[in-house]
Order: C-alpha cells, then structure tokens, then sequence
C-alpha cells in the first residue's frame, strides 16, 4: 500500500506540520511496518535549503522529521549532497533537504514487544572491578536482555555515554569505572559495533578527565574512538520544560547510546543514575545556563532530564553501582561497596530499581517524584520485571544520602523569602580546603560567586541553591548546611 502525502507550504512554521500530517496519514492507512519516506523538492517553486535560506527551516524540518523516525536508526540517502546542502543538516551527515529520505518504520511508537523489553531490569552482584570478573559478571547481566547483540548489530555506531564529572581517580567514584567501560567496549565490538566513548564533564577537557579518570587508557588499549563532544546542535524535545536544547553532535550522530552512570547521590537531584547521566550530553558552560533557566525550580528541572532522556532515547543503561557514592555527591560524597550491576532498555525503569536498591525513598529522588507526577511508566517497582538475584539480596542498609536542601510549607510567597535562609540548605566555603583555584566562581550558573579580599564569597541572595560549586569544586572545599527550619524537618522526617 502506497500513501501519498503532497505539502504546499509559504511559511516556515507550516514545514513543522509536516510530521504529524504524515504520522496521520500511516496511523490511517492501518499499516503496521513499512518504509517511511520525505522528499523536499529544491526548485524556485518549493523550498530551498542551502547557504542563502533561512538555517532555522532546515533545523525545524530535521527536528520534527526525528519526531517520527527516531535519531538512533540510519538513513538511506538518495541523492549525493553539496556543502551548501549538508550545512543545514542538523546531523552534520548527508541527511539535507533536497533528497528522498526513507526508513523502516513501526507505526506504533511503543509496540508490546518494547514495552515487555522495557519493563525488564536485570541485576547481578559484582563486589570487585577485576577485569575477568566484570567481563563475566557483565555477561549475566545482559542475558535475560538477549544479551549485547539484541542491542548491537554488526557496523553501528555505537556511543558509550559514561560519567564523566570531574578529573578525579577511579577509587574516588566519581566517574563510571574504566574496568566497567573496557568490559562494555569489548562486548560491543564482538558484536560488530564501532564503538566512540564520551560525555561532557562539568569541568575540566573531556580528554583531560578521561586521562584522569582512566577511561583514556582503556579506549586506547580496546582500539575504541574518543568523542570529544566539542560541537553542539540544536534540538527540540517534545516536553513542556525547554523548547530547545543543545546537546553534543556525537550523541546524535550515534546509531546507539549505551548509557553508563554511576549510582550516585546528588545534592540537587537526590540520586544520580541513568536519567540524570544524559544530562552529560549538554555541553559545557550549556549548563550552567539551564541550571540558572531552571532557577530554584527543582521539579522543573527534574522534567527536563526526564524530557531530554526521552528525547534521546538511549538504547541500554548500564549502571556502575559496584562503588557507588553516598553523602555530598556527586562530586564530594564518600565511595561506597554497593556491590551491583544493572541495566534496562528504558532508564526511568533502571532508576527505579536503583532507588530501591539503595533504600531511598521516590520523593527523594526528584526524577522518580516527577515521573510518577506526570503519569510517566515504569517509576513503580512492581510493574518492573527484576531478573537476576532478588532484590532484597543486594540492596545495602545505612546508604547515606544527601543532606536535604529545601522543605516546603506551603508557606505564602511573602513569607519564603524572609526565611529562605531557615527553610533551604547553602553552599558553605570550608576555607581550610579551599584553593582560590576560582572554578567555582566560573562555573556559578547566577554568578554568585566572587574571589574579594582573598576569600571566596558567596551572594546567597542570588544563589538559586543548584550546588553546581560543591559537585564541581576539586578540593571538596563545599560543603552544605541546612537552615534551622530545614535542618527541625530533616529531625522530624529521620533524614
């Protein structure tokens, strides 16, 4: 069966209807699978896109065309493309206006197949990094999966997104564990994959923390590539936080996203793991920028993790939770034996397992709390498949989290401002600790921060209380302290 959809358009905006007249037309036609295509004419009387037309309607048209074709699968192009051409490309492939573009296609976004593969969350013990212990322990993890080949087939490209936070050694647990990194190289690469590893840290060269954290070393010894995650792109998540994001070219231009966090706490977001670590996909100094755009809105910005993890949609989430961290993290907490591997399809699903894991509660991981507030699947544990050893086995008494930042309530807005001291926790400099290395202060997303008189200050009246400073700062020199009000209520609530 043959649909065939012809478009007239004068303005830009109308190119953005394009997607959903087309995905219309298929969910009409009763088609199930097919081969989906898009061909833009370029002559005087259609739509030009080259050097001289407006870039923004190439971005649009490329971005909702994503919307029903998803980024990770490849494109057959019919027509050898110019420079002019190719510039407009959101991808920087040959993928511009002015060529038949086409794709196998599912019509149902989520089929029941996805949604069994996505409601599976495998877990196994793992209690040390030595490497033929990962190797096979990262084995049993992805058989009940259908093991690295369900996700990887031969000639992909396949981007390893680990935590790369800070230049700081594998023992600290800050980033993923390089041994963990290695055993996933080289189980992609049996299955015929091309593999790159990168991520954008919070400070520092993406090289130089990857040599710092021992990832460098590993990508060089399994013959994988770098991704140096130096250019950005303009993409457009289908969510009601941000209408446009920037992330890293490389995440797009992967055929698969294997996701590597580190089971953290964080003193934002209260848990970092698989949702939390695509964030690592915005690069650079763009974060801070959300941070500030975000403000003191906490829930805010737990939806747009969640809307920029779903936009991008990776393949497999492994998590290093074999020492993961507790306390002041994710820069500044204290490594801990967890003992754990997981790994799920969906990383709403694997988060939830690993809040349990550790024993936190959903409200204290933000993710978890605006998923389940927005109706989002897979943030209750007993919808989830668990394979593996059972839960109960591994999860750790005593994981200590991160001290709570803020208490609500419900309280007038004329009232939470006189008392945003007592009612929210604060950066606070340790200046015994502190460098005057002025990170900080680069890094302070509402530019808060100064170096004055030899001292580092802080203006908690700007201060939006993201403590970006104390998970970038490499000396541990911030520490957080509850207002007296937070600190009565963190009493009351055993926390």
């Amino acid at each position: 069966m043959i649909k065939e959809l012809s478009i007239h358009t004068e303005q830009q905006a109308q190119l953005l209807e394009i997607t959903a007249m087309v995905q219309t037309v298929v969910q009409q036609s009763g088609v199930k699978e097919g081969l989906a295509m898009l061909f833009v004419p370029h002559t005087t009387a259609a739509v030009t896109i080259n050097e001289n037309a407006d870039p923004d309607v190439a971005t649009d048209l490329v971005q909702g065309w994503h919307k029903l074709i998803p980024l990770q699968d490849n494109y057959l192009h019919m027509e050898g493309n110019s420079a002019a051409h190719i510039k407009s490309s959101a991808n920087s492939t040959a993928r511009a206006a002015g060529a038949c573009r086409s794709k196998s296609f599912k019509a149902d976004k989520v089929t029941n197949s996805d949604k069994a593969q996505h409601n599976r969350v495998s877990l196994q013990r793992l209690e040390s990094y030595q490497t033929d212990r990962v190797a096979a322990a990262l084995t049993a993890l992805l058989e009940p999966l259908g093991g690295m080949a369900n996700f990887v087939k031969p000639g992909q490209k396949v981007l390893l997104k680990p935590n790369l936070l800070a230049g700081k050694p594998p023992e600290k647990a800050v980033t993923t564990h390089p041994e963990i990194v290695r055993a996933v190289i080289e189980q992609v690469q049996t299955a015929g994959g091309i593999v790159s590893v990168g991520d954008s840290p919070g400070i520092g060269s993406p090289a130089q923390v990857a040599r710092k954290a021992g990832i460098a070393e590993v990508i060089e010894e399994t013959g994988a590539q770098f991704a140096r995650f130096a250019d950005s792109v303009k993409i457009a998540p289908s969510g009601r936080t941000f209408h446009e994001l920037e992330v890293a070219r490389d995440i797009l231009e992967a055929d698969v996203i294997i996701n590597l966090p580190k089971l953290k706490t964080h003193q934002m977001m209260g848990l970092t793991c698989a949702v939390k670590n695509m964030f690592g996909a915005v690069v650079g100094l763009r974060k801070p920028r959300l941070h500030l755009q975000a403000g003191t809105d906490k829930g805010f910005f737990a939806l747009m993790l969640l809307e920029l993890c779903e936009q991008l949609r990776p393949s497999l989430n492994i998590v290093d939770g074999v020492i993961g961290m507790e306390g002041e993290g994710p820069g500044s907490g204290d490594p801990v034996p967890i003992g754990a591997l997981l790994a799920g399809s969906h990383a709403q699903a694997v988060d939830t397992v690993a809040t349990e894991l550790v024993g936190m509660k959903p409200e204290q991981v933000w993710t978890q709390q605006q998923g389940l507030a927005t109706g989002r699947p897979y943030c209750v544990l007993s919808e989830l498949d668990l394979f593996g050893p059972a839960l109960g086995q591994l999860q750790i008494g005593n994981f200590r989290p991160a001290k709570s930042t803020d208490v609500n309530f419900g309280l007038p807005g004329f009232l939470k401002k006189p008392l945003k001291q007592s009612l929210t926790a604060r950066p606070v400099v340790e200046r015994n600790l502190c460098k005057l290395c002025s990170d900080c202060v680069k890094h302070c997303p509402p530019e808060a921060m100064q170096i004055a008189g030899n001292r580092l200050q802080i203006d908690y009246e700007r201060c939006i209380r993201c403590f970006c400073c104390q998970e970038l700062c490499p000396h541990g020199a911030l520490v957080t302290k509850q207002g007296l009000l937070l600190q009565l209520s963190s009493f009351l609530r055993g926390s």
